[in-house]
């Protein structure tokens, strides 16, 4: 499975744009719904969760392996809403959960 064909075995839903103030800077992103469950994962932990801890939780929410979670987890942080921690692949929740709830309900 290629980085692109991870959506293949995810079903298509929505994407939400979300724009984020910060000092000077204004930085849009636009997250997919698979992206979104890498989010509420963290957000619902409440606290950084490795990547592996992440694949168990959503392997029992959605069903997904290992390689599909982790590619989601990278397209996070590729996009800024994820910071990787070491050691052990820890996951940080850079965008906060009242962001993207305030740009679901505009």
């Amino acid at each position: 499975m290629t980085n692109n064909d991870y959506r293949d075995s995810i079903p298509y839903e929505n994407t939400i744009a979300i724009v984020i103030f910060g000092g000077d800077e204004v930085m849009e992103m636009k997250l997919f719904d698979s992206e979104l469950k890498v989010m509420e994962t963290l957000w619902n932990a409440g606290r950084d969760l490795s990547a592996g801890q992440i694949a168990g939780i959503l392997k029992d929410e959605t069903g997904w392996n290992r390689n599909t979670t982790y590619t989601v987890i990278k397209k996070c942080i590729a996009k800024g809403a994820v910071e990787r921690r070491e050691p052990k692949f820890m996951c940080h929740a850079l965008v906060p959960k009242e962001d993207v709830q305030e740009a679901e309900t505009n």
